[in-house]
């Protein structure tokens, strides 16, 4: 129930988002607009197939995010760029799980301002934990302010305890970027939802 609580909070936060990147399309022509509707109209169909699932596979919750960040890089005056680094990729993460890690690199990160600014995606396996790294090079923050901007982290941080007994590690220092470790137990039978 917790869990589902959380998910709708991070559904809702995309959403409007989301309408905000569709509205600035349409300012610039109804072709750019329609582009941005129907890349919606992709996702949420994606999103709606999941149904009651907490849980799915790495390379579906990627699929989600590549999606979100075209659809928002329609009107970004200097596209965000992300590369991936996959070489562990069958195992499940929390549903909408990456998405508020994405939304916090292109609100916070700064590194579309950068001539060589990127996001990337890390995942590997390293003893009983796959670990999922998720880093930018931007401009860094004070971890210690991270409780009052971001609902989304601490919403990621939640569903990752309580669905897979996972935790989060925030590492980051002002004009060096920001790194998000997750540390996902290689046993996921003991832990959490429906799976995809």
């Amino acid at each position: 129930m917790q869990s589902s609580v959380l998910r709708n909070q991070i559904s809702s936060h995309f959403f409007f988002n989301t309408l905000n990147v569709i509205k600035a399309s349409y300012h610039e022509s109804t072709e750019l607009g329609d582009r941005a509707l129907d890349l919606l109209s992709q996702y949420y169909r994606s999103t709606t197939e999941a149904g009651d699932t907490y849980l799915v596979p790495l390379t579906k919750e990627i699929g989600l995010i590549t999606s979100y960040l075209e659809l928002y890089n329609l009107r970004a005056e200097k596209p965000f760029r992300i590369l991936f680094n996959i070489e562990e990729y069958e195992y499940q993460v929390p549903y909408f799980s990456l998405q508020p890690l994405l939304e916090n690199a292109i609100r916070y990160s700064g590194v579309n301002e950068m001539e060589e600014g990127y996001i990337q995606i890390d995942s590997t396996k390293e003893g009983d934990h796959y670990v999922l790294v998720f880093k930018d090079n931007g401009k860094g923050f004070n971890p210690s302010e991270i409780k009052s901007r971001s609902v989304g982290l601490r919403n990621v941080e939640s569903r990752l305890r309580l669905l897979l007994g996972a935790s989060m590690k925030i590492d980051s220092k002002v004009g060096e970027g920001t790194k998000i470790t997750l540390l996902i137990p290689v046993d996921q039978e003991h832990h959490g939802g429906n799976v995809a």
